[in-house]
């Protein structure tokens, strides 16, 4: 319990810091979108390259462990994209669910928190900092190959700016274009364009100057904190009534119990190595603020996606811990 509220507790002050400065400072009402727009197009970029970097060479261990995850993943989106159309459920509402059940706080505190706990269960450092690794860079594959066709095609597919209730805001621009062709904007995305890059360095094993590595990894660091301070910045402006206090709570408890009951489901009925336990802690994990960021250029609700980060992450504490009682 410890570990995890030193893990959460710095979240929460990056995330005051920003709505302190919002408060009383007015005029960085501004820096929420330049934020928003460098961890979309320099920090995330640079955070995918970064994990895939550390996994150069070792893409294809445990193969049956990562397949397993793949189809889980895209499992964990297919299921909320067939309901919510089933549903007729609104565009932007509709994405939020698809692409934030399954993408939880996987690296900044996925990685120290599953360290510290399976760390004390007997696994191994190094062993668990690389399937640790492997697994940062398979949800970032997901989420910026198959989410962001998901997402493209939505934008598309609305035409017109984003409108929504007073209750449920959608995507911080009064208007979010519509892109001439869904799979032209995609190949030019820089988020995918990274995984892309990063797989092939990592396929191929390329080599890359000391300097240029490093510059990556110091961008890669800012990710967080620059979107975490620019949320902080925009939870001022959030209004949460009834009905969106509800999408935040279905999200958190979705997340936080669902996803790692699915993991733990298929760990009964596949019974794959010891080391799916990180596969289950990672899907235990609350969710992360890559939506949030995705908000800013594609149709979905942000004041959701917000209220869900500080939500789950606060009952992380308590959810985690349970999760790892449960598969020890």
């Amino acid at each position: 319990m410890g570990a995890l509220f030193s893990a959460v507790l710095p979240v929460f002050l990056i995330v005051l810091a920003g709505a302190l400065c919002r408060i009383f400072a007015p005029s960085s009402a501004s820096w929420e979108q330049g934020l928003s727009q460098y961890g979309m197009y320099v920090a995330f970029p640079a955070l995918i390259i970064n994990s895939l970097l550390k996994v150069r060479g070792q893409l294809a261990i445990d193969g049956e462990i990562y397949l397993l995850n793949t189809i889980l993943l895209l499992l964990l989106m297919a299921i909320p994209f067939i309901v919510t159309r089933w549903l007729k459920v609104a565009r932007p509402l509709a994405n939020t669910y698809i692409i934030c059940i399954f993408f939880g706080n996987i690296g900044y505190l996925g990685f120290p928190i599953v360290t510290r706990l399976l760390g004390a269960e007997g696994f191994s450092a190094a062993a668990l900092e690389t399937s640790l690794a492997l697994h940062i860079s398979l949800y970032n594959i997901v989420l910026f190959s198959v989410g962001l066709l998901i997402l493209e095609f939505s934008r598309k597919a609305l035409h017109t700016p984003v409108t929504a209730s007073p209750a449920i805001s959608a995507a911080a621009p009064s208007e979010i274009p519509s892109s001439a062709s869904p799979l032209r904007a995609i190949a030019a995305n820089p988020l995918l364009l990274s995984v892309v890059a990063g797989v092939i360095i990592a396929l191929c094993d390329i080599p890359l100057p000391d300097a240029i590595e490093e510059m990556i990894a110091i961008l890669s660091q800012s990710a967080t904190a620059v979107v975490l301070f620019g949320l902080g910045i925009f939870l001022p402006e959030v209004r949460f009534e009834k009905k969106t206090l509800g999408h935040v709570c279905a999200l958190s408890v979705l997340g936080l119990l669902v996803v790692p009951l699915v993991f733990m489901a298929a760990q009964a009925i596949f019974r794959p190595e010891a080391e799916f336990q990180v596969s289950i802690l990672e899907g235990a994990m609350p969710l992360a603020v890559s939506p949030f960021v995705l908000a800013t250029s594609y149709p979905l609700i942000r004041n959701v996606i917000a209220g869900a980060i500080l939500v789950s992450t606060a009952l992380s504490v308590i959810t985690v811990p349970f999760i790892l009682h449960c598969i020890r």
